[in-house]
């Protein structure tokens, strides 16, 4: 069973899927939205300080500018 085989595999692609299901059987959700947001924090210019091992964001601010 192809299909089977294929939703195994996590999307490489970055961003969400136009079928939320398939994504989440692969990844927890808390992961994925935390894993978007650090992605997103590089070109939102915003510090993110997150414990992985929580899925907790610690703190959410924008950078300091000298």
């Amino acid at each position: 069973m192809p299909y089977l085989v294929m939703k195994s595999v996590p999307k490489l692609t970055s961003g969400f899927t136009s079928s939320p299901d398939a994504v989440n059987k692969t990844t927890p959700q808390p992961e994925m939205f935390l894993s978007q947001l650090v992605r997103d924090s590089r070109f939102l210019q915003i510090k993110l300080i997150a414990e992985s091992e929580w899925n907790k964001i610690l703190a959410l601010y924008p950078p300091t500018t000298p």
